[in-house]
């Protein structure tokens, strides 16, 4: 689990496994348990990158072996970058359950509106490689650490 929350809050290092991420850094610590960071989406020719910022929080519950990290979308934090589409609206929730020493559950769920006109096979594109390729990467990461 503290593997797991660790990779989970190296904003730094998302674009090493998180689906389609071209940058993404800290902007600010708000406490032990929130940051907020920022993150660019690579989106292919055509169409413009995506963009946004993002609250991220833990809660624990140490008694059901359960933490649940929630991203929340901040579109007005800053300015959005020229030439690149913020995000209008994403929040996301993983409910992690520790089932042993080496395996955690993981129930993830997202909503997003990526912004201006997406075509669906682009939006079927996240939606569906996205979570196995972030997850598969994610096991990896945590076995590294």
């Amino acid at each position: 689990m503290a593997k797991f929350i660790s990779v989970s809050y190296d904003v730094g290092n998302y674009p090493l496994w998180v689906y389609g991420t071209k940058t993404s850094r800290l902007c600010e610590r708000l406490n032990n348990e929130e940051i907020i960071y920022y993150s660019e989406v690579n989106a292919p020719w055509p169409f413009s990158n995506r963009d946004f910022y993002s609250k991220l929080k833990i809660y624990r519950d140490a008694d059901a072996k359960t933490i649940t990290i929630t991203a929340t979308g901040l579109p007005n934090y800053k300015p959005a970058e020229n030439g690149i589409v913020r995000i209008p609206y994403l929040r996301s929730d993983m409910v992690v359950t520790s089932v042993n020493q080496s395996t955690l559950h993981v129930v993830y769920t997202t909503n997003i509106d990526a912004g201006g006109d997406v075509p669906a096979w682009l939006v079927n594109l996240f939606s569906t490689s996205g979570p196995i390729e972030s997850f598969t990467k994610l096991r990896q990461r945590c076995k590294l650490e």
